[in-house]
């Protein structure tokens, strides 16, 4: 009997447009997939951005690995707030991470993966991206394949 636990833990990017960030937990690792911000309504005056709450990564004692899609403010907007808080590999096609480090205060190393390729992510996980069409160039899907199977992540995409 195989004993891997399984958790999906989303920060957000369910029924808005924005804060895409969900986390997969298994035994040793946490995976997550996309870190981006969101743009406040009209009626939050004197707020700039809005970014995932994390406070449960930063208690975890866990390895944590960020998977991003694309490059949209709303999957990569947080990361320049949130990555340097955490001790975590990063993973990113190669546009998006050009956007992400086009600034000069994003410090964390960005691993470039290509589509197709197969990537370790840890001992429980590896991770394939694959090509969508979306409204910006190299977004992906992941595919993580995990002792429990496969988990399929779309991203963002337009028909």
């Amino acid at each position: 009997m195989n004993n891997t636990s399984l958790k999906i833990l989303p920060f957000g990017g369910l029924g808005e447009i924005g804060k895409n960030m969900m986390a997969i937990e298994f035994s040793n690792d946490i995976v997550v997939i996309d870190c981006g911000l969101q743009f406040p309504s009209d009626d939050l005056k004197g707020v700039d951005l809005i970014i995932p709450d994390i406070k449960y990564l930063l208690d975890s004692s866990k390895r944590i690995s960020i998977l991003i899609t694309h490059g949209h403010e709303d999957h990569i907007g947080a990361l320049r707030h949130i990555g340097p808080t955490l001790d975590c590999q990063i993973y990113a096609p190669k546009f998006a991470a050009l956007l992400m480090t086009r600034e000069t205060k994003f410090k964390n190393k960005i691993n470039i993966i290509d589509p197709r390729i197969t990537y370790k992510i840890s001992e429980e996980v590896s991770a394939t991206w694959f090509t969508m069409s979306h409204s910006i160039p190299d977004s992906m899907g992941i595919c993580l394949d995990t002792a429990l199977g496969k988990i399929i992540h779309t991203g963002d995409f337009k028909l």
